[in-house]
């Protein structure tokens, strides 16, 4: 999918996100995969989330919740779920061989997205399966282009979930929304959130995809200063020599 940021001072540039990041096995591999998009796109680069993060909750819930809940909830929940998989485009050999929707535009995707999130919103607020509709509408809002609206969900959902296993992927996809919505500073924030969640886990992440998201916004010399700090803080890093090459190509 396309989205655009919004550089100071300037029109806001149409960026191509991998469309592989919107699988679960590439989302789980997003230190590589970002950096790696980055070297071969150079001004274009955002941090990858996609709806990656909607599918790891999605089946989180399902595991937890599926079982328990009743057969119209549970078809709502998979009705949404169901939309947000659906390929979008001419259909293929291999997608004629699956069942299900599939769509026209990335629009009428995430259109549809956030109708089939909406109704489990009003049939079943103030459940678990509200809240992961509340994750499935941020995702639609995103794909939609609203990212200041995806932003202000993911960021609902994480204050009502304080202590939540998955609370790592939802606050990278407020980052990206927050970055794509141009407001770096507070993408590069809810990235520290993140490293905050676990250091040793997160912290090369978060700080390699600071600056990725400063970088992106046509703010060198945050960028650079980010990018010198992972250098400094991580002098082992396997991601060493690519963030080199970003900063050289400051």
């Amino acid at each position: 999918m396309a989205i655009k940021i919004k550089k100071r001072g300037e029109k806001s540039e149409e960026v191509v996100l991998d469309p592989l990041l919107d699988t679960p096995d590439q989302f789980l591999q997003t230190a590589d995969t970002s950096l790696s998009w980055a070297s071969q796109n150079q001004q274009k680069i955002i941090v990858g989330v996609g709806a990656a993060v909607v599918l790891v909750l999605v089946g989180v819930f399902m595991l937890n919740h599926f079982q328990q809940k009743s057969a119209d909830r549970s078809a709502a929940l998979t009705a949404a779920l169901d939309v947000l998989v659906a390929p979008v485009g001419e259909e293929t050999e291999v997608d004629a061989k699956k069942k299900g929707p599939r769509f026209v535009s990335e629009q009428d995707k995430y259109k549809s997205l956030g109708e089939k999130a909406d109704v489990v919103l009003a049939e079943y607020g103030g459940t678990p399966a509200a809240e992961l509709a509340t994750i499935m509408k941020a995702r639609a809002s995103f794909g939609a282009g609203k990212f200041d609206e995806a932003a202000g969900l993911y960021k609902k959902w994480l204050d009502a979930h304080p202590t939540h296993s998955e609370r790592a992927f939802v606050l990278q996809a407020m980052a990206t929304a927050q970055a794509a919505a141009g407001k770096a500073d507070e993408a590069v924030a809810t990235l520290q959130s993140l490293k905050g969640l676990d250091a040793a886990t997160f912290g090369e992440l978060a700080d390699v995809q600071a600056g990725q998201v400063y970088e992106a916004a046509g703010q060198k010399d945050k960028a650079k200063a980010a990018y010198e700090a992972v250098i400094k803080a991580y002098p082992d890093s396997s991601q060493l020599e690519t963030v080199k090459m970003r900063l050289d190509l400051l």
